[in-house]
């Protein structure tokens, strides 16, 4: 009869730690469950963080970077040049710092031992990677107090000044030195086609050795960027 007694305390111990051990089972499989559900999570909030990331520069394009087939094309930030490292690019654009990475293939347009930083310059960045593909001083930071840049062995330079008139014979700008007429040549044309209004707009001119204008332009990249 003793022997009988203590088989029923035996059973209920054996019981009792069967169900701990399913409990401590469903604590750990759900424990398990919210720990894959939060890693789940974590990448999602990752992937998201990257391709807005991805999308950023494009909102600092000076241009349109959109094809006739609406495929996207490279575009330009135009800003200031505050840093240069072997990887990466630190542009002033709209009173923003922003961060653009070099692609393997990037080059500067300049001269060598031209002086880029701090200056006025001009990114080609490709759509794909939004990595800069090349760096040129925009002729802001080049033209000298007449608005004069990139003056040919041949005599022919170009001119950057603000529009102030212009009629069938001659054209008038305003650059740092004061205002200055050219004579038009007999073939003097307007770039774009726009026909638009270029009172008080940045223009771009041809001339020529003898000093006469062969055509004007006006960039929007070039506006606000007095």
């Amino acid at each position: 009869m003793k022997k009988t007694f203590l088989t029923f305390p035996l059973i209920g111990m054996l019981t009792i730690g069967t169900l701990a051990g399913c409990g401590t089972s469903e604590e750990n499989t759900a424990q398990n469950g919210s720990d894959t559900n939060s890693t789940s999570e974590t990448n999602n909030n990752t992937a998201t963080n990257e391709s807005a990331t991805s999308n950023d520069l494009k909102q600092y394009a000076r241009d349109d970077n959109e094809q006739d087939d609406g495929m996207e094309d490279d575009f330009d930030l135009v800003g200031t040049l505050e840093s240069e490292k072997d990887n990466e690019l630190v542009m002033m654009i709209d009173k923003e710092k922003v961060t653009v990475k070099k692609a393997s293939s990037f080059k500067t347009d300049e001269p060598d031992n031209t002086e880029v930083k701090g200056k006025l310059v001009k990114v080609e960045v490709n759509a794909k990677n939004e990595e800069a593909e090349s760096l040129e001083l925009m002729p802001q930071a080049k033209a000298d107090d007449n608005g004069v840049y990139d003056k040919d062995q041949a005599g022919e330079y170009n001119v950057i000044g603000t529009f102030v008139k212009e009629d069938d014979k001659s054209l008038t700008v305003k650059v740092k030195s004061g205002e200055k007429t050219y004579e038009k040549t007999a073939d003097f044309e307007h770039d774009d086609d726009s026909n638009q209004d270029l009172k008080d707009k940045v223009v771009r001119l041809e001339v020529t050795k003898d000093d006469k204008v062969e055509s004007v332009e006006m960039n929007s990249e070039d506006q606000d960027m007095k």
